[in-house]
């Protein structure tokens, strides 16, 4: 297994569904409690569990095979050991430097 990518299991994709509901449920039905639910419940629900998504994996990548996400950490707590974990859709970052390091090395 490559320490640069990760695959979930089904257990951890579905840990990662139950968790991702639970950081959304507080704000179900209550545009006023949420500032960003001009996208709607389901997508923010959705957004949520790509990120523990992200942080599962990025555990499993660091080793700590007894990772497990939590509901209420605050944005000044960290997800995964010290670090902070972001979910992008977009190719930025450190991702983009790798495949274009690895794309420049086969040319």
């Amino acid at each position: 297994m490559s320490r640069w990518s990760y695959g979930l299991t089904p257990t951890e994709e579905a840990l990662a569904c139950s968790v991702g509901f639970l950081r959304q449920q507080p704000y179900l039905g209550a545009p006023e409690a949420n500032r960003r639910y001009s996208e709607g419940d389901m997508w923010e629900t959705w957004q949520h569990t790509m990120t523990v998504m992200s942080e599962i994996a990025f555990a499993r990548m660091l080793g700590m095979d007894d990772f497990s996400p939590s509901v209420n950490t605050r944005k000044g707590e960290p997800d995964v050991g010290v670090w902070e974990v972001r979910y992008s859709s977009l190719m930025a970052g450190l991702r983009s430097q790798l495949y274009a390091s690895a794309e420049m090395s086969t040319s």
